[in-house]
């Protein structure tokens, strides 16, 4: 039994002197993502889809008599600009003021009664269509926004109040020429006229942004807005509701 415990004894000394095993190493803490700057600015195109048509009016003499021309106003697509800054506060609010111009082709087509130079209340009826109409919008906006983000990806929602003006071509009245008995007319010209006029509307969109490098980001941003401008007495009778949904792609450069 001495034997054994002499050996009992060494080993247990031997392992006394082994040295304490190494603690693991404390994990890194996780990365956290790099904010993204509080203030941006905007630079970027806005294409105009399809919006409604609009319709004008416009009453005149001729012969003692009054005349009246209607014309239905159709708006194509169109190229844009929109350009804005964007004011963070904290990660999920901030505020933006943005600028647009769109500019679009505008057709039409017309009727117009025009008064007999012989016989009372037997107008004349002539018609037809037109192209190549200049339109332009422009606007300011003041948005509220709410966004969330998550790495290189930010998406927001907007909304607030427009200030709007629109400046369409319209036409203006018909040139003619006629021959006894007068009972039929030829039309040689539509002049044109540009007429303005302003109001305030609302808008509300979303954009999505994917962050390239630290100052840099690509946007895409889909608006809608609309408004109804009252224009002068001298365009005659319009109907028109501006604004619509426009969408493009564009440059985020943050500042700070």
């Amino acid at each position: 039994m001495t034997g054994t415990r002499r050996l009992a004894a060494l080993a247990a000394l031997s392992l006394a002197a082994l040295p304490a095993a190494a603690a693991p190493p404390p994990a890194p803490p996780p990365a956290r993502e790099p904010a993204w700057p509080r203030v941006a600015l905007h630079l970027g195109g806005a294409a105009a889809t399809g919006a409604e048509g609009f319709r004008a009016e416009r009453r005149f003499t001729e012969f003692a008599e009054e005349a009246h021309l209607r014309a239905d106003y159709a708006r194509g697509l169109g190229p844009g600009l929109d350009v804005g800054v964007d004011v963070g506060f904290g990660r999920a609010l901030a505020l933006n003021a943005a600028f647009t111009l769109q500019r679009r082709g505008v057709s039409a087509s017309y009727e117009a009664a025009l008064p007999h130079p012989l016989y009372l209340a037997r107008p004349r009826a002539v018609g037809g269509s037109v192209a190549d109409l200049a339109y332009s919008e422009t606007a300011v906006h003041l948005s509220a926004v709410l966004r969330r983000q998550g790495g290189r990806v930010r998406y927001g929602l907007f909304a607030g109040p427009t200030w709007a003006r629109v400046a369409p071509e319209l036409v203006e009245r018909v040139q003619y020429t006629h021959a006894y008995p007068y009972d039929a007319v030829e039309v040689t010209g539509l002049p044109r006229g540009r007429e303005s006029g302003s109001a305030l509307g609302f808008h509300a969109g979303g954009t999505l942004e994917y962050r390239l490098r630290s100052r840099v980001a690509v946007a895409l941003l889909v608006r809608y807005y609309g408004f109804t401008p009252e224009l002068p007495d001298s365009a005659g009778t319009v109907e028109l509701d501006g604004g619509g949904v426009s969408a493009g792609l564009g440059l985020r450069v943050f500042l700070h």
